[in-house]
């Protein structure tokens, strides 16, 4: 009876040895900056590669690479069911989505030729880039359909690089953009380990765009008509409340409930909320009004992300066609903000019928600036309610700055004094008449 026999192991393709697990050796890199220094365009990123081993190297080049990414990964889950009524199986496929995109890359060659590092010593090759980019070096397009969406949330050709960011909601959706310094250090054939690589993180900010003119101010207004009879001291009776809810001939004052504010904010920087109640019309008699106040209820950041990626299969190439070539995915976060005063006084112009209050609000220096990317955008939206009582009712404005922009706290070379922002304009500036106020945007 003939049995199959399976091929003899030749010695000839097996090692005759096993690296030794005591062998390390460990590339490191040393900036010259300290580890949270920050980077901006047209700084210098320099440094030395370390190498140190427990056994002899044998180098043959080494070369230093600075580079930036931004990295996205979705999962999505598909689930369907088949079978009849009386039995029926249910499947769940999960697809991936994943994009690398480069937005530069700047390498070195620090050494080539045959270099003996002797075992227990720091061998040291010095490197220096002159200057930080501040723009990508290429176009995206590739893999997606559509170089951007119908709400321009993302960008295919070059422009300026964006902040260092991370963002991971869960396991399955998370995108970051991350800037790094990248050692490799190649040997001889003869050595026991693969190919050497250190990578050391470095913190990207870019600097605040230069602007020719100045943004206007947000604008929130609200018109209501209160009763005479609320501005007397004394008690309404429920004749005159009757009065003045189904009467014509109550006499009644037009107020209007306005709120400026910036659609820029600078990080760590405090920035202003104006409000004021206006009489429209003078009214005849004058009445007499002796406080106002103003609270401020809510005031929110919020964070939209919005990131995507084209389908791959676990071998990391890229499908076109099938189930969904691409998706998308958005995540909002909110944060609520610290305030000066929530709630207060307000301060009465002379010889009017207007009072203004300002609230002084700041966001925390560790908010990510608004930016555009590939395939990663982050934008910002303020949203805040503001109630204003007078003559013992509470009149409600709501407000959400839409185009708000979280902008980079440099500026040139230098940062922005925290603590001592550009004094803001004066409340008959913000809340005065539209000439005024076209002259202040001028």
């Amino acid at each position: 009876m003939l049995q199959h026999r399976f091929p003899e192991r030749r010695l000839q393709n097996m090692p005759l040895f096993r690296p030794s697990d005591d062998v390390k050796a460990l590339v490191q890199i040393e900036l010259d900056q300290p580890p949270q220094h920050l980077y901006h365009p047209g700084s210098r990123v320099s440094g030395r590669v370390v190498l140190q081993s427990t056994v002899e190297e044998f180098v043959e080049q080494v070369t230093i690479t600075l580079q930036g990414h931004n990295d996205t990964y979705i999962e999505d889950d598909d689930t369907s069911t088949r079978g009849g009524v009386n039995s029926s199986t249910t499947s769940t496929t999960t697809y991936r989505y994943q994009d690398q995109t480069p937005l530069f890359i700047f390498r070195q060659t620090l050494f080539v030729g045959n270099k003996t590092c002797l075992r227990g010593q720091r061998h040291v090759w010095p490197f220096s880039f002159d200057s930080f980019p501040s723009m990508t070096d290429n176009d995206r397009t590739f893999p997606y359909r559509q170089a951007t969406d119908d709400l321009g949330a993302w960008l295919s050709c070059r422009h300026l690089l964006p902040p260092n960011f991370d963002h991971e909601r869960s396991t399955s959706r998370k995108c970051s953009i991350v800037y790094s310094v990248e050692a490799h250090v190649i040997c001889t054939a003869e050595r026991k380990h693969p190919d050497l690589v250190g990578i050391e993180r470095i913190r990207f900010v870019p600097f605040r765009r230069p602007r020719l003119y100045r943004l206007p101010l947000q604008e929130f207004v609200r018109t209501f008509d209160l009763p005479a009879s609320r501005l007397l001291s004394e008690k309404r009776s429920l004749r005159t409340r009757l009065n003045d809810t189904f009467s014509s001939d109550a006499l009644k004052y037009k107020i209007t409930l306005k709120s400026s504010l910036s659609s820029e904010i600078v990080p760590g920087e405090p920035f202003s909320i104006f409000c004021a109640l206006v009489f429209e019309d003078t009214p005849e008699p004058m009445p007499e009004i002796c406080v106002v106040h103003f609270e401020l209820t809510r005031l929110q950041l919020r964070s939209m992300t919005m990131y995507r990626g084209p389908r791959v299969s676990f071998g990391g190439k890229v499908h076109d066609r099938g189930y969904r070539n691409e998706l998308s995915s958005f995540v909002e976060d909110r944060l609520e903000l610290a305030c000066d005063r929530e709630n207060g006084q307000a301060e009465k112009l002379e010889d009017q019928l207007k009072w203004l209050f300002r609230i002084r609000a700041v966001v925390p220096d560790t908010v990510c600036p608004s930016f555009q990317s590939f395939s990663i955008s982050l934008g910002h939206r303020l949203a805040f309610t503001i109630v204003a009582e007078i003559g013992g009712k509470k009149h409600e404005l709501k407000g959400k700055v839409r185009n708000s922009a979280v902008v980079s706290p440099f500026e040139g070379s230098q940062r922005l004094v925290t603590g001592q922002p550009t004094p803001p304009p004066a409340y008959e500036e913000v809340m005065g008449e539209s000439s005024k106020k076209q002259s202040l945007i001028a």
